[in-house]
């Protein structure tokens, strides 16, 4: 449900490791890769600890060092709260089964992220353990992509989405109501196959693209001139520009 989004973590590797200017990790230490893991891996992962002993000559450990004086303890890494909305988020999960796409739901109000779903995703569980390489390299051979983040990653025409603002501008504005209809005429703008003469919740369930055509004309236009380019450019405010 989440495997996307909270990412995996792996044992570092030769490159991340030469990278690492500040010498922070050691070869055997796990590091975040994807998702939360890895945008939050140095508040998450805390700060290593330092505990000098005192060996004899055979490489046996005395005891401590200078009454462990010199000791540093580990600091473990910050709780992490999302503000993701479990319940939320396990519906679009359901919602999306069988489909290849995400959802991603804000509350408005506060930008806060309160579902962010990929489809298809995998099983978390894989990406641990000592079976990780062998289904790793088989999630990443899946035609189907279950590592990609389709909500962050991919790249979707956002068109249709501007249908919502237009529409609670014009609502706003009195220019349209539910019960409005148009037709879908194809002649103003391409549009697929859906039935038609359609209203407006009719419109925006088929994402009618000729009816959106309308309802922007109607917030441009006052319909107070013949001219259509006389009409807009007296605009709602009733003051030619």
């Amino acid at each position: 449900m989440l495997a996307n989004t909270l990412g995996y973590i792996v044992e570092i590797g030769p490159q991340q490791l030469a990278a690492d200017t500040a010498h922070y990790y050691r070869q055997g230490d796990m590091i975040g890769i994807s998702g939360l893991e890895k945008s939050y891996e140095e508040v998450l992962r805390g700060h290593l600890g330092i505990q000098y002993k005192v060996s004899d000559a055979k490489g046996i450990a005395r005891g401590s060092f200078r009454e462990r004086t010199l000791d540093r303890p580990y600091i473990p890494g910050q709780d992490l709260r999302t503000t993701l909305d479990a319940a939320l988020q396990l519906y679009g999960s359901i919602f999306m089964e069988n489909k290849r796409g995400g959802i991603v739901a804000i509350a408005p109000q506060t930008g806060e992220i309160l579902a962010l779903v990929s489809s298809p995703s995998c099983n978390p569980n894989l990406l641990t353990g000592r079976a990780f390489s062998s289904h790793f390299s088989s999630l990443e051979q899946d035609t189907l992509a279950p590592l990609f983040h389709r909500p962050i990653m991919a790249m979707y025409p956002p068109g249709s989405i501007f249908k919502l603002n237009q529409t609670l501008i014009a609502l706003q504005e009195k220019v349209i109501c539910t019960s409005s209809v148009y037709l879908c005429n194809k002649k103003l703008v391409n549009c697929h196959q859906h039935p038609s003469p359609l209203s407006l919740h009719k419109a925006l369930k088929h994402s009618c693209s000729p009816y959106f055509y309308y309802v922007f004309r109607n917030i441009v236009n006052p319909q107070v001139s013949n001219d259509t380019y006389e009409d807009t450019r007296i605009g709602r405010s009733g003051v030619a520009i």
